[in-house]
């Protein structure tokens, strides 16, 4: 069987980010899944010296490694290393904080679909909500790039599952992508397309700002969280 390549997709932990905690997260997740695949058939003391590589000379200091009489010492288990890094980038958290930054958070006009659900589940995983489905599901249909929540909009309420709001994000950012190749390739349709008629008619604008708003007051984005 062939080693793993460590120059390729190789996780780093980047210690001066802004927001550590999340940055901890991001990386601990991109190291479990490297650590559970390619590497899965490596001893827990070659995983734990694969993870320490990972996470770099920027963030290693020296510890005492607790010790005991049936055990390794924490610096020799992948769980030792985790917990104790994780005490260093994620201090008490802070709900309401985390909440507010959830809230805020918005898709951008460039920003890849994706990484957005990402930075949501990021982000929700420290809010202390009791239905982190509904929550994602939410920010996902409210601050989505306003073609998503459009198409969002056209689902019923019952329907509208958080895998739903996903395919539906993903979809759209796949069509609308589909289009901008055939517009660049295709003089005709970039002719058609420059020409069409502009916009949606105010009706319909109208109507989905009435969405808009109902889907807000059935769904109030603190609702869930646990006192």
């Amino acid at each position: 069987m062939a080693e793993y390549n460590t120059q390729s997709n190789t996780p780093a932990m980047h210690w001066k980010a802004k927001d550590l905690r999340k940055e901890w997260k991001r990386f601990r997740q991109h190291c479990d899944f490297t650590l559970k695949g390619p590497l899965a058939s490596k001893t827990e003391l070659e995983k734990v010296n694969y993870l320490m590589t990972y996470i770099g000379d920027k963030g290693t200091f020296t510890w005492a490694p607790a010790t005991t009489r049936d055990g390794p010492a924490e610096n020799e288990t992948l769980r030792g290393v985790y917990d104790k890094y994780s005490a260093y980038a994620e201090p008490k958290r802070n709900e309401i904080r985390a909440t507010v930054l959830f809230n805020k958070r918005r898709q951008q006009d460039e920003e890849k679909f994706d990484n957005f659900v990402t930075d949501l589940r990021l982000l929700v995983a420290d809010c202390g909500y009791v239905d982190t489905d509904r929550q994602l599901r939410d920010g996902i249909v409210l601050r989505s790039l306003s073609g998503i929540c459009e198409k969002c909009f056209e689902v019923s309420d019952a329907d509208l599952t958080l895998a739903r709001a996903i395919q539906i994000g993903q979809l759209y950012e796949t069509s609308k992508a589909d289009m901008k190749t055939i517009i660049d390739e295709d003089p005709k349709v970039n002719y058609v397309y420059q020409n069409r008629k502009p916009g949606k008619k105010k009706s319909d604008l109208r109507r989905n700002e009435k969405k808009n708003r109902n889907f807000k007051a059935r769904n109030k984005t603190f609702e869930g969280r646990e006192s």
